[in-house]
């Protein structure tokens, strides 16, 4: 979309959408309240600045997080008020609960900043290609896949909890990426499959849709049968054998999340002492990761010892790489930094 003037009126965003549609420029976006006084002031302070065009070619916009939830939600908007900047439709920087003085300062050097060129370079274009493919391997990761804030298990958004309840009390499989793990994914999946907020779900490497979507098909029943949730082999892309197959799914599942541990149980409900063990470990040294449970998919549990030559349960991974298994971990954590050695 073209880069839209700046207008002389404070512009009252209601979903995402209508901030689209104000250009690919430079936005501020103010997320306030109506019975917080800071976000008054800061509104106030806007809508003046607005009407006097003071910073420029830089479009300002107010959101209420109250009533733009789901908004609110996709930017992690989890203070108030916060500034948001944006240009060519990307997010350049956040600031929390700022003062007056630190929004008209920061203002002012974004509208005096050269705008960033928006024609890709070839290094952008290769990097768009890859990252495409990735996207790719990761919605055909498994027949249900769904991209959400945090893990089943611990939910990091309303939203995502919700259709985590709604898949389980339909009896769904399905696997899941947590997008919080990966900014990159986070934001290419929304212009990949035009669908600006999450959680996602995808059947078969199709997208349904989000949380409004799946409700409307349980209303109408059997969210299962109308999902056709197909066995990954039946999902083969033309020419490939079934082993060919199998490994395009481990190296998505491996590269499912940045930090990625593949074990017996979840990791609030291990189902073996070594799977617990590095569990723990990972959280002493307050390493995120995201999981998958080999004891629900044999195919995953016996392919991935020959895809990653390394025989034994659990095995840790970061960045698609293998890392090792509970011995290498504590190794690294007794050398010291396993956070930083792990490059997390």
């Amino acid at each position: 979309m073209a880069e839209l003037a700046a207008t002389t009126e404070l512009t009252a965003l209601t979903d995402e959408a209508s901030l689209t549609a104000l250009g690919s420029g430079k936005v501020a976006v103010l997320f306030g309240a109506d019975w917080d006084p800071p976000s008054q002031q800061l509104t106030q302070l806007l809508t003046e600045a607005a009407s006097k065009k003071t910073y420029g070619t830089v479009t300002l916009a107010t959101a209420d997080a109250d009533t733009c939830e789901a908004l609110a939600d996709a930017f992690d908007v989890e203070a108030l008020p916060t500034l948001l900047l944006r240009e060519n439709n990307t997010t350049v920087a956040t600031h929390e609960a700022p003062s007056a003085a630190l929004v008209n300062e920061t203002l002012q050097e974004f509208a005096k900043r050269e705008s960033v060129p928006t024609t890709p370079s070839d290094a952008e274009a290769v990097a768009k290609t890859r990252l495409e493919l990735r996207l790719k391997q990761l919605i055909s990761g498994a027949p249900g896949m769904l991209f959400m804030k945090g893990s089943p298990d611990t939910p990091r958004c309303g939203f995502s909890r919700q259709i985590v309840e709604l898949l389980r009390e339909a009896s769904v499989p399905f696997s899941h990426f947590d997008i919080l793990t990966d900014e990159e994914v986070r934001q290419g999946l929304k212009k990949f499959s035009d669908w600006p907020t999450y959680p996602q779900f995808y059947a078969n490497g199709e997208l349904v849709g989000g949380l409004d979507i799946l409700k409307e098909m349980v209303a109408e029943g059997d969210l299962k049968g109308q999902l056709d949730l197909k066995p990954i082999d039946d999902n083969i892309i033309d020419g490939q054998d079934e082993e060919t197959a199998l490994n395009e799914r481990l190296k998505a599942l491996t590269s499912q999340s940045k930090c990625m541990l593949f074990m017996k149980g979840s990791p609030d409900n291990e189902r073996c002492g070594f799977s617990r063990t590095i569990v723990a470990l990972l959280r002493e040294h307050s390493v995120e990761f995201d999981s998958f449970d080999i004891l629900t998919d044999n195919d995953v549990r016996q392919g991935l010892k020959k895809f990653s030559d390394w025989p034994t349960y659990p095995q840790l991974y970061v960045d698609g790489e293998l890392v090792g298994g509970l011995d290498i971990v504590q190794e690294m954590a007794a050398d010291g930094g396993l956070k930083g050695q792990l490059g997390l």
